[in-house]
C-alpha cells in the first residue's frame, strides 16, 4: 500500500514516517508540508492512502485532490 503524508509539523511528519516504515506492507509514496505541494505530488504519485493533517489550511470550497 502506497501512503502519502500531508502534515505541516516537521516533528509529526517525521514520527508518522518512522511508524509507517515499520509496517512491511506500507511504502511511503511521499510527503508534503503544505497544500500546494501536496496536490501537485499526489496527482503525480497517485498513492493508495493520504494521511492529512486536519488543521492544515485547505482551499475552502474547492476540490483540491
Amino acid at each position: 500500500m502506497r501512503v502519502f503524508i500531508v502534515e505541516d509539523s516537521t516533528e509529526v511528519r517525521e514520527r508518522l514516517r518512522e511508524m509507517l516504515q515499520r509496517i512491511s506492507c506500507v511504502e511511503l509514496a511521499g510527503e508534503a508540508d503544505n497544500e500546494n505541494d501536496a496536490v501537485r505530488s499526489i496527482r503525480n504519485v497517485q498513492p493508495d492512502v493520504v494521511i492529512v493533517d486536519f488543521s492544515l489550511a485547505i482551499r475552502n470550497g474547492q476540490n483540491v485532490i
